[in-house]
């Protein structure tokens, strides 16, 4: 069973991976998350649209729901990627924390509810990197260069605010590696489009990438540290050598897509078939 936001039915991404679960043996379902309840008669069960049916062997979490994750869970059922693994890659102070933690290399950075303007820009220099604690695709990702800038975008973080330290030498550039399995797939160069910001979602290109055994290495550690089983890890090539920007436990694959080196679905689901048999 996967699991996607409704949103998605704007985006046929699921039918391509669901056509790949296929080909690989697998009875795959689309279910979209707010058509599932739970309930208890004579025993755990799970609805679909009011249905009641049997419990999936998988659930393939195209999805940053907790709740859902946990309840799957509960029920005995394997989740790809898990509860844990998935809110530690959804909001970036809890993924700097487990980074940095584990000693992999990351901007320098700051993290709370409030983060002190004089503080990081003390510590990190201007401009520096506003971002809120909860996002993806480069959504309310700022660089603030005043303290003007910081009191305008401080209140549209959500979950917190992450300051982190502006990699002059990567801006609008960077590195996005796929990671299935604890094995780097593929990678593609991202290239911001007169944006300091490098995500394809906001108009940015992409250009064929060799991956590096570092840049692998690095990938995969992340992806591991956080207990992913499948995401994308964006690394900026700093001066100082490669640095993890962010973790994305639920990555989109149009991007390597484009360009037709690598298949991210049916990596994803050969790997899967793999842990299951």
């Amino acid at each position: 069973m996967m699991i996607y936001p409704r949103k998605s039915l704007r985006d046929n991404g699921f039918e391509w991976l669901k056509k790949e679960g296929v080909r690989a043996g697998f009875s795959v379902e689309t279910v979209i998350d707010d058509t599932l309840s739970w309930g208890v008669d004579g025993g755990a069960s799970l609805f679909v649209d009011g249905v009641r049916c049997d419990l999936p062997d998988m659930a393939v979490m195209r999805h940053y729901d907790t709740a859902i994750s946990l309840s799957f869970e509960r029920l005995g059922v394997r989740t790809v990627n898990t509860s844990v693994s998935m809110s530690l890659s959804y909001n970036k102070g809890l993924t700097h924390v487990a980074l940095s933690s584990a000693g992999i290399p990351m901007p320098e950075t700051l993290w709370g509810a409030s983060v002190d303007y004089d503080r990081a820009a003390g510590m990190l220099g201007l401009p520096f990197v506003l971002k809120s604690a909860v996002g993806s695709k480069g959504e309310r990702v700022w660089l603030v260069s005043s303290r003007r800038e910081y009191d305008a975008r401080l209140p549209l973080c959500e979950g917190g605010a992450v300051a982190q330290r502006y990699v002059f030498e990567a801006s609008g550039r960077d590195i996005r590696v796929w990671v299935v399995g604890g094995r780097a797939v593929a990678a593609v160069r991202r290239v911001g489009s007169g944006d300091f910001r490098s995500n394809y979602s906001l108009g940015g290109s992409v250009e064929p990438y060799a991956l590096t055994p570092e840049v692998a290495s690095l990938a995969v550690s992340a992806s591991q540290t956080l207990g992913l089983e499948f995401s994308g890890v964006d690394i900026m090539e700093s001066a100082h050598g490669p640095l993890v920007c962010e973790v994305n436990g639920n990555a989109g694959f149009r991007s390597v897509s484009a360009l037709g080196t690598a298949d991210i679905p049916a990596e994803l689901f050969a790997y899967l078939a793999s842990v299951v048999r």
